[in-house]
């Protein structure tokens, strides 16, 4: 089995680095404080909106749909997808900046931390 990156993933990989690097990386300590303050519970910050329109402006909009979605997804497959999503994984942030993605996870624990906590596991909230 071939595991190598196409051309079409490598370049995918790269404009998601440099998305990250211009505007999730600078972000992450905004984004600590915003969810620290227990008065921001439930809500996304506000300047989540603009980075959603940065992604879409980027081209790096809804890339998780398989390529069964045709027109709506960029033709990648779960194997293809996962390691542009390793990348997205890397800042503080993470994923739903990057990719659309309108569910919420059903074990999100958030509401059981104590203000000033970090989770003890990876989280993109």
């Amino acid at each position: 089995m071939d595991l190598d990156y196409s051309d079409q993933v490598a370049e995918m990989i790269a404009q998601v680095d440099v998305f990250m690097k211009e505007h999730i990386y600078p972000r992450e300590l905004d984004h600590w404080e915003w969810i620290d303050d227990q008065e921001n519970l439930w809500q996304y910050p506000p300047w989540f909106e603009d980075l959603k329109a940065k992604a879409r402006e980027a081209g790096i909009w809804n890339w998780f749909l398989n390529k069964e979605y045709d027109q709506f997804s960029p033709g990648l497959s779960n194997l293809e997808f996962a390691p542009i999503m390793e990348h997205m994984g890397r800042g503080g942030i993470r994923p739903r900046q990057t990719v659309q993605q309108e569910y919420l996870v059903p074990d999100d624990r958030r509401g059981s931390l104590q203000s000033g906590q970090r989770p003890p596991w990876p989280c993109d909230w």
